[in-house]
């Protein structure tokens, strides 16, 4: 199947209105760590679990007030970029971009969009690389990084280069937050 056959089909279908109904205790998610502790173990994630950490994130970063394009570089297979990615398209107003961000062209590229608002949800590692290829692009509003610790001097670097307030989430799987 080719993309415009795709495309052609898509727009021929009927948008149907669904709701997706799970009980609060059911477990939606399970997800492993990176082992970097010893042995990945497996984090079981009930829905409420998933949809209160969605929505205090979404709270805390204050996404729930704006129409807002998330696009990452890490995987929704990770927690952080479940969480950040696609619980927020699915319990706000975030909408998901549909291509991973790797390099730096795909920053740009993303950066460039006509969005209301663009946030990038992204770790330190990828920043840094990103900051180093060359100037950052402007067009951003938020970046929010997690998984490692976000040194002071990178974060001023990519605020000063796009513009954005860079945002820093720190947790442990592990832990079973």
């Amino acid at each position: 199947v080719n993309a415009a056959a795709l495309r052609v089909a898509l727009e021929a279908r009927p948008v149907v209105a669904t709701s997706i109904s799970l009980p609060m205790s059911h477990v939606a998610a399970v997800f492993f760590t990176s082992g970097s502790t010893g042995q990945p173990t497996t984090q079981p994630k009930t829905w409420r679990q998933l949809v209160e950490a969605a929505d205090a994130m979404g709270d805390l970063l204050q996404l729930h007030d704006a129409a807002v394009l998330l696009g990452g570089t890490v995987v929704h297979s990770h927690m952080f970029g479940f969480e950040m990615l696609v619980m927020q398209a699915l319990r706000g107003p975030g909408v998901l971009y549909a291509s991973r961000i790797v390099f730096p062209s795909d920053l740009a590229q993303f950066a460039g969009l006509d969005a209301p608002e663009k946030w990038l949800v992204t770790t330190p590692y990828h920043l840094g690389l990103f900051v180093e290829a060359g100037p950052m692009p402007a067009g951003l509003q938020r970046v929010v990084a997690a998984t490692m610790p976000l040194d002071a001097a990178l974060a001023a670097r990519v605020e000063a280069g796009t513009g954005a307030q860079v945002h820093e989430i720190y947790g442990s799987t592990e832990a079973g937050c």
